[in-house]
């Protein structure tokens, strides 16, 4: 597993002027992340969790979780009153991942062949501000799940993982390595990845499309998935059913991610959401990426590509095109400074796009204790929106150049 998947996934209100004809991209929820699962399908990014219960047959159940939190400036806020875009400090989540809690368990050799076993995950979001259930980015009309990251079981051998319920899709997890800051939970691409496929499931974007089963392009409702890894190659397969009557393809997703881990790591995904009433692809996304490790640094490049539909006619509402390109420098034991570059591009509307410069460095204290120090500078478009950004939490102003500097405590265990 790489040392590089340390982050995960939050939801946040974000805000952002409306586009000519496009309606208002405001107070839209949404959430994203990612995590690595390993050939067990177990979550990685909260440690390896805390055993409340083993026994010799080697049944397990841990539990496990990541506590995170900082103080954030940002230049230019449009979260301050009337039209004073002036600038705030306040505390904010996640700087490096998610606030989470979870419980895992697995079995030992289940003696059925192949040293199978078994597993659960489930895995919840929270706000450590306020020690709310964090939002999601499902179907507005849904309530916010309590386990919205993971509630599956599954079985894992010698022949591969399958995982039934509610996970992680494969296909961004296939580019965790590849994404210049790992999709870390502020300033990174998963907000191209997580914005772009809210054209599923959010009315203020486009009223007339649904997909319930998909949560920002990451998380899946109804799925079921198989993984497995032979030699330098991963690949992950996953379908969510639709359940209607209308048949198999209204209402469901698929992706599939595949991930080489050699002298050099490759990585590509493909995903669709499909409406619930037209049967027409709501979002379809795709990827590629590579990284390439030189002594104490590591070369990054991933591009992503996400189409949104209108539903009814199947006609393009947007097309982002979303590059990043940066380097990690191990420059001691306990530090990792990453350097990354962002240009995020809605080729359909031309002033909406960002270019971004990030500049970060994780100080590990401990195993289980993580300090960090983010700075990143945001050039927005004149039409911008949350379609193109970076930010976790935007409150930016299109046409406006942004500031952002936040430092904070992960906990992890």
């Amino acid at each position: 597993m790489s040392q590089r998947v340390d982050d995960t996934c939050g939801l946040e209100n974000s805000a952002s002027a409306a586009r000519p004809g496009r309606g208002r991209l405001s107070s839209v929820l949404v959430a994203c992340t990612a995590a690595l699962l390993t050939v067990a399908a177990q979550p990685v990014l909260a440690g390896n969790g805390v055993k409340v219960f083993s026994d010799s047959a080697g049944d397990s159940i841990s539990l496990f979780g990541i506590i995170d939190v900082g103080v954030l400036y940002q230049s230019n806020s449009t979260s301050t009153v009337g039209t004073n875009h002036g600038s705030i400090v306040r505390l904010a989540e996640n700087g490096l991942r998610e606030s989470e809690w979870g419980i895992k368990g697995s079995s030992g050799d289940l003696g059925i062949g192949g040293h199978t076993t078994a597993f659960f995950n489930l895995e919840s979001h929270f706000d450590t501000t306020t020690g709310q259930l964090h939002g999601t980015g499902d179907v507005v009309s849904q309530a916010t799940p309590l386990f919205r990251r993971q509630s599956n079981v599954g079985l894992s051998g010698d022949w591969g993982t399958i995982i039934a319920g509610r996970q992680y899709g494969p296909a961004l997890l296939a580019d965790v390595d590849t994404e210049p800051r790992a999709f870390k939970e502020n300033f990174s691409n998963l907000y191209a990845w997580a914005y772009d496929t809210l054209a599923t499931n959010n009315a203020s974007i486009l009223p007339q499309n649904i997909n319930t089963n998909n949560d920002v392009g990451i998380f899946f409702e109804n799925a079921l998935q198989y993984r497995n890894t032979w030699g330098p190659v991963t690949i992950g397969v996953m379908h969510s059913f639709g359940g209607t009557n209308q048949g198999w393809k209204y209402n469901s997703a698929d992706a599939v991610g595949v991930e080489y881990k050699g002298p050099v790591i490759f990585s590509g995904s493909y995903q669709q959401m499909i409406d619930q009433v037209t049967g027409q692809a709501d979002v379809k996304q795709w990827s590629g990426g590579f990284a390439v490790p030189y002594k104490k640094f590591t070369f990054h490049t991933l591009f992503i590509r996400a189409i949104d539909n209108y539903a009814a006619t199947g006609s393009a509402y947007a097309r982002i095109d979303s590059l990043g390109a940066g380097v990690d420098w191990q420059w001691s034991k306990r530090n990792s400074a990453t350097l990354a570059y962002y240009y995020n591009h809605d080729r359909l509307h031309g002033g909406d796009y960002t270019h971004d410069v990030v500049l970060s460095d994780d100080f590990h204290m401990t195993s289980w204790l993580t300090a960090y120090v983010d700075l990143a500078y945001v050039n927005q478009g004149p039409t911008a929106t949350i379609l193109t950004t970076i930010v976790a939490d935007a409150y930016v102003q299109p046409g406006m150049n942004t500031t952002y500097a936040m430092t904070g405590l992960n906990f992890s265990f």
